[in-house]
């Protein structure tokens, strides 16, 4: 009668040795995962953006007194005004702000990449947001921003009203030297009321940007640029995650690292015990001996060498 096979069983003590170390495992790189994502938050530092409307104008200035080609609006939205979109993002507007930071030391540069500005819908309303590093920067920055490009718009708007101004004023000249009668003829009094229109379009320009330079944006000009907030009250939010939830976060990643490895790790050692010095895979398969097929195994069998 042949001798039955032998069985190894792991005692009970290393089997409960192996869980240990696998939940140690498990729970070391979850705590490791929480300190490594709570230092990067607080190598990087939190960030906070504020949030600034204006409206912009939709067209020319000029062209309230004369027919302009109209901007159809896209899908993208009106183009004129993601042409002032593009204003506020630059490096001229920057500059601007730049000037009017009393107690920013960085570059026009740095302010032109922490901003955006983004049309809402294929309305004239821009929101102006600025990322910085504490709340309050954030938001006297932002509303630096809406102050400066309004007052920016106002000046573009007088630059072309002024140009428009004097060849109005050249063709009023030209018909008053032809009389009173030709100054009182309708053509006379069309030229007349555009001459008085542009002069009092750049008088309200420039009162609006008085007013702005004294904490007050409530006025503006025609179609022009104004701040809907004319207090300028705005809140910062922090864009980075607090530290808790990093923390959480962290460790989350942290367990999944630590499961998959403990998954892992037995297939890992299993393949090392097949293989132990790196021969197996190259070793050729012995034939069995003729003397042993159909008999019972009762001792150890020789390996062949």
């Amino acid at each position: 009668m042949g001798t039955a096979p032998l069985r190894y069983e792991q005692p009970r003590s290393g089997r409960t040795s192996s869980l240990f170390r696998q939940v140690m495992i498990v729970l070391t790189l979850g705590i490791a995962g929480a300190l490594i994502a709570v230092g990067v938050v607080q190598a990087r530092g939190s960030s906070y953006r504020a949030t600034m409307s204006v409206r912009s104008p939709t067209a020319d200035a000029s062209c309230i007194y004369f027919t302009c080609q109209q901007m159809i609006p896209t899908s993208s939205g009106n183009p004129y005004v993601l042409d002032q979109v593009n204003a506020i993002e630059s490096l001229t507007l920057a500059a601007n702000v730049k000037k009017a930071l009393l107690n920013f030391n960085g570059k026009a540069d740095d302010l032109r990449r922490h901003v955006r500005a983004e049309e809402i819908g294929a309305s004239p309303t821009i929101e102006i947001s600025y990322t910085a590093d504490t709340a309050h920067n954030a938001a006297d920055i932002a509303k630096t921003y809406a102050h400066q490009y309004v007052q920016w718009s106002n000046e573009q708007a007088i630059a072309s009203l002024l140009e428009l101004s004097k060849s109005v004023n050249a063709d009023w000249r030209s018909i008053t030297a032809q009389g009173t009668a030709m100054a009182q003829s309708p053509r006379g009094a069309q030229v007349f009321a555009e001459k008085v229109g542009v002069e009092n379009a750049i008088t309200l320009y420039r009162q609006a940007n008085s007013e702005l330079e004294s904490g007050n944006g409530s006025l503006s000009g025609p179609n022009g640029a104004r701040v809907y907030d004319t207090q300028f009250k705005i809140t910062a939010v922090q864009t980075t995650p607090s530290t808790v939830k990093t923390a959480v976060l962290g460790a989350f990643a942290g367990l999944v690292l630590g499961i998959g490895l403990v998954l892992l790790l037995p297939s890992l050692g299993a393949a090392r015990n097949d293989d132990t010095d790196g021969r197996s895979e190259s070793r050729p398969l012995e034939p069995m001996r003729r003397d042993l097929v159909g008999s019972e195994v009762t001792k150890p069998i020789e390996p062949v060498r």
